[in-house]
């Protein structure tokens, strides 16, 4: 089934998400003086690393084959090993990154539309529960402020 390309094929996609994810944590911010890009450079070899590390396919295919086998029955893994050895499923394989890239893309998209939501949702919230903690009065001092989820 070409895992490993696939896994490959993965982080390299991941590693594009993240240069925007980069940007969007600096606030938008277009100039960073050379100290400044220097650190986020250093702190994306790191993620890469972390990636690396964590998906190289020697450490993740015993974890595969374990789920292989506690989800598929020795027959149905003979009939995969048929198909993904076709020429109908070598094609399957060649063209699942452009699926997984394609989907990502419509996640990403979807997610930027969700978290200015989620982000106002956290603030109604955190808004509420200080009014009802100013409501209940000089009982609810001892209590500690409502986390502000808008700034995080």
């Amino acid at each position: 089934m070409q895992v490993r390309n696939l896994m490959n094929t993965a982080m390299a996609q991941m590693d594009q998400t993240m240069r925007p994810m980069m940007q969007q944590a600096l606030a938008g911010r277009q100039h960073l003086s050379e100290r400044e890009q220097q650190i986020v450079d250093d702190a994306h070899a790191k993620i890469q690393a972390v990636m690396r590390e964590q998906l190289r396919w020697e450490s993740f295919e015993p974890t595969m084959i374990s789920a292989y086998r506690n989800t598929f029955t020795q027959r149905e893994v003979d009939g995969m090993k048929a198909f993904y050895s076709s020429p109908l499923g070598q094609s399957v394989v060649a063209k699942q990154p452009m699926v997984q890239q394609q989907s990502i893309q419509a996640m990403q998209s979807r997610m930027a539309d969700m978290v200015p939501r989620i982000r106002q949702i956290a603030r109604d919230m955190a808004s509420q529960l200080q009014a009802e903690r100013e409501a209940q009065g000089p009982a609810s001092a001892a209590l500690p402020p409502a986390s502000n989820p808008a700034a995080q």
